[in-house]
């Protein structure tokens, strides 16, 4: 907080330009560039982690990741990947880092996939 204090006593328009512009009115309308279709997200963190789905070997099952995560810590993960990834696709001004929070779940997810088919690998 000090340093918005400091920032609006220079800069009186910065309250407004931050939280309204920057924030509500990026998230409501369709004045900001980097329009992206709803997909944008998803296609961003398929090809980010694109080498680490094919170590994994793509096999994802729900079962294998409820007995390595436990179910309530599965449930969190796969609720923290969706809620992230559908709240900022509902803009239609994207910026690839606003996905960033994403990235956690969906490598935690990826890396147990990772570890079971080392496992196996070695067994």
């Amino acid at each position: 907080m000090p340093w918005i204090y400091l920032v609006h006593l220079k800069y009186p328009a910065f309250l407004q330009y931050f939280f309204i512009d920057q924030q509500f009115s990026r998230f409501s309308s369709d004045q900001f560039n980097n329009q992206q279709p709803w997909p944008f997200y998803l296609l961003c963190l398929m090809f980010s982690f694109l080498p680490w789905l094919f170590v994994s070997q793509f096999k994802f099952s729900k079962q294998a990741l409820t007995q390595q995560l436990g179910q309530p810590i599965f449930i969190l993960v796969v609720w923290w990947f969706i809620s992230v990834t559908v709240f900022f696709s509902i803009p239609p001004s994207k910026l690839v880092g606003y996905i960033l929070p994403a990235t956690a779940p969906l490598a935690i997810l990826i890396a147990t996939m990772v570890d079971g088919v080392l496992e196996n690998l070695v067994c």
